[in-house]
């Protein structure tokens, strides 16, 4: 039975936290639906499309409400960390050029927020690792908040409550099943095999002592097939009856030209 469950809703209260806090049973329909278009929201905002690397990929996101204040700790991939390593290519004038486009919107967009949204947003000393145990602190630039400020205004303005974002960096890619999902996602998209693409990231798991294993589902009309299927590959010790095994689980959707493939992903942390 706990192989067709969400693996993270027999674990609540035993190894693993909710991700949503409310104060009232009263509004509970109305701090759901914005939980819902919170964390939507979230995952609209400049997503990585097709072979571009730069985009903003969200990962967990673990939001309290209170009764004249609203909390988000946002989990999010670094930009340093989403270049991929595995084929280099030579940066020629034409690759340069739309590095220096995204530049050059970027910063044109910071210009336009700040000098239109003048806030005072104290960055936060985040705390990275939510698996690792190890406790490490990062300080971001303060021109990099202009974002984050504009967030505040606008949630603030749409909720008519005081909401406060606090960014979190993730170290590693694989620190999250919801980051991987989306990785995963989007090479599909990118016309690449799903045997490769799990390959791949046996290989870079290899690397992480904190990954006990990792199982890998992928449903759909996979590379092209006339009749839909499911395929999954595993990696590790991933048992999913023990509950005191912490499991991270999550899913998306690839849109390919033959259809959407649903993607899920369970990761078993030590």
């Amino acid at each position: 039975m706990a192989q067709k469950v969400n693996p993270i809703s027999v674990r609540l209260n035993v190894n693993r936290s909710p991700d949503s806090c409310w104060f009232s049973d009263y509004y509970y329909g109305e701090l759901l639906y914005q939980d819902l278009n919170i964390r939507e929201y979230f995952g609209s905002i400049r997503p990585p499309m097709g072979a571009q690397v730069f985009g903003f990929r969200p990962g967990r996101c673990v939001i309290h409400h209170f009764p004249k204040r609203t909390l988000i700790h946002l989990f999010f991939l670094s930009r340093t960390l989403q270049k991929s390593k595995t084929n280099p290519k030579n940066r020629s004038f034409d690759q340069s050029s739309k590095l220096i486009k995204h530049a050059i919107d970027y910063f044109v967009m910071q210009y336009f927020f700040y000098a239109k949204n003048r806030f005072k947003f104290d960055p936060a000393s985040a705390l990275i690792g939510f698996v690792c145990q190890k406790e490490s602190y990062v300080r971001f630039a303060p021109g990099r908040y202009f974002y984050f400020a504009f967030l505040q205004s606008l949630l603030s303005s749409r909720a008519k409550t005081h909401t406060v974002i606090r960014p979190l960096k993730v170290a590693s890619l694989y620190q999250s099943a919801s980051l991987i999902a989306q990785e995963i996602c989007n090479k599909l998209e990118q016309k690449t095999s799903f045997r490769q693409i799990c390959r791949s990231i046996f290989q870079q798991i290899e690397k992480c002592n904190y990954v006990k294993g990792i199982r890998i589902s992928c449903s759909g009309r996979n590379n092209g097939a006339e009749i839909a299927k499911t395929e999954c590959r595993k990696y590790g010790q991933t048992s999913l009856h023990v509950f005191s095994d912490q499991i991270d689980y999550a899913q998306a959707q690839a849109s390919t030209p033959y259809g959407i493939l649903g993607v899920k992903v369970w990761v078993s942390y030590s």
